[in-house]
């Protein structure tokens, strides 16, 4: 199954700098990680989220994806995290 991890570690934040940002926005995501710190997936909490770009949401929540790892956690099922970004126009 999967769950809400408590116990997983961040080890890391994204860097966005070179994703181009036309408006300040705060980004609320949920990730799912799974046992060896990759975030596998992501999605967005749209009721929290203040744009509505979703290119810039997938551009971000793909970054993500990419640059973002927690601390492994052999044997783990798939967990929750949430991960909420504040990013600023360029």
């Amino acid at each position: 199954g999967i769950g809400f991890g408590k116990g997983r570690t961040r080890l890391n934040n994204v860097d966005v700098h070179n994703i181009s940002i036309e408006t300040d926005a705060s980004i609320y995501y949920k990730l799912t990680v799974d046992s060896n710190g990759n975030v596998v997936a992501f999605s967005h909490n749209g009721s929290k989220t203040t744009t509505t770009n979703l290119n810039l949401i997938n551009k971000i929540g793909v970054a993500i994806k990419k640059q973002v790892k927690y601390n492994v956690a052999k044997g783990a099922p798939l967990e929750y995290q949430f991960y909420t970004i504040h990013v600023k126009a360029t």
